[in-house]
């Protein structure tokens, strides 16, 4: 298991097989774990740009030697994906989460989560704050009502960021997108 973040050497490394991104790809947008046999099918049809279900035997048997045998005991070794060999499962660990920088950024800005729950906490405080005081307006709103408005308003933040944060880690950067099978050699 490695703890520590991967050198550059190790991420280029990675990231200089069109098959090993593939797999990176499709783990990071679909939900863990997945097979090979899955792998295979769709680094198959990427590379021949069909549908899943129109792979032949021999695509699909050519991606999975090269997947099974090189790029998944590879992804595994440098610690990007768990791999389990006789069960023929894989998931991407958070280790691969670290070659982000590496990639390109998306073109629009995140968010400002940090502000945003700032303002909640400072609003919802001084909300709070004035309504125990009695201040005119605010004296008339029981402080249990501030309470749970603001309660709500934290947990629809919560799972608006967790949703967002979801859809942005699917985004794919542009070094994790597909090849032709035209741009080279995928078995290195």
């Amino acid at each position: 298991m490695h703890t520590d973040d991967p050198t550059p050497d190790q991420v280029f490394a990675t990231l200089s097989n069109a098959r090993r991104r593939m797999v990176l790809s499709y783990l990071r947008t679909h939900d863990p774990p997945v097979t090979v046999d899955e792998l295979s099918e769709q680094i198959a049809a990427a590379e021949h740009d069909v549908e899943p279900g129109s792979v032949t035997q021999r695509q699909r048997k050519r991606a999975y030697v090269s997947v099974y045998q090189t790029h998944l005991p590879k992804l595994a070794q440098m610690g990007f994906v768990d791999y389990d060999e006789e069960a023929g499962l894989v998931r991407s660990t958070d280790r691969a989460d670290t070659i982000d920088p590496y990639l390109t950024r998306p073109t629009d800005e995140p968010y400002p989560w940090t502000m945003h729950y700032r303002t909640l906490a400072i609003g919802g405080g001084t909300l709070y704050w004035l309504t125990s005081l009695d201040a005119p307006v605010f004296g008339a709103v029981p402080a249990s009502v501030i309470a749970l408005g603001l309660g709500a308003a934290l947990g629809v933040s919560a799972l608006v960021h967790r949703r967002r944060r979801q859809r942005r880690r699917r985004e794919l950067p542009i070094e994790l997108a597909v090849e032709s099978p035209a741009a080279g050699p995928t078995d290195r």
